[in-house]
């Protein structure tokens, strides 16, 4: 469960710093175009968009906000060719040539007609204390499955760490 939280939070941390490039690209490009980062002609950016941009820009100029491009870069990179991988395994026919051309089909025989089917015993009820069989107790059931949940639930969150 902690690998998953982590590449979740990695993969967050890419998309806010790939967003802080694209925020500076386009700083960068409005700025050569004459406009003083405030929107392209005709566009009024928000005062309050345009600080966060202007602060995730400040963010990715920072060497800490180039080390997190560049992890969120080779997460997604990583990601990607597991994926890739994951479905070239799962392809019937991967990596495979096909090196000798496909038999000819086979015609149909006709269809046999099915035997009559033979009909099931039914079974015997058992006797109640006759044969080893006892009573269900319906606590002894519930308990039975309180304690599993218990289990199961103490088994999937035990390892979290609060906050």
């Amino acid at each position: 469960m902690g690998k998953k939280k982590d590449a979740k939070k990695a993969a967050r941390k890419a998309a806010e710093a790939a967003a802080a490039a694209y925020a500076a690209r386009m700083a960068a490009e409005a700025s050569a175009g004459g406009s003083a980062g405030r929107g392209a002609p005709g566009f009024e950016v928000p005062d309050e968009l345009r600080r966060m941009g202007e602060a995730l820009i400040a963010k990715a100029n920072s060497p800490q906000g180039r080390e997190m491009i560049a992890s969120g870069l080779a997460l997604a990179a990583t990601a990607a060719a597991a994926s890739a991988g994951r479905q070239r395994r799962q392809s019937p026919h991967a990596g495979e040539e096909r090196a000798v051309p496909p038999a000819p089909p086979v015609p149909p025989t006709p269809p046999v007609p099915p035997a009559p089917p033979v009909p099931p015993v039914p079974p015997v009820p058992p006797q109640p204390g006759v044969g080893g069989t006892q009573a269900i107790d319906p606590q002894a059931v519930a308990d039975a499955i309180g304690d599993a949940a218990g289990a199961l639930l103490t088994r999937l969150f035990a390892n979290r760490r609060p906050g």
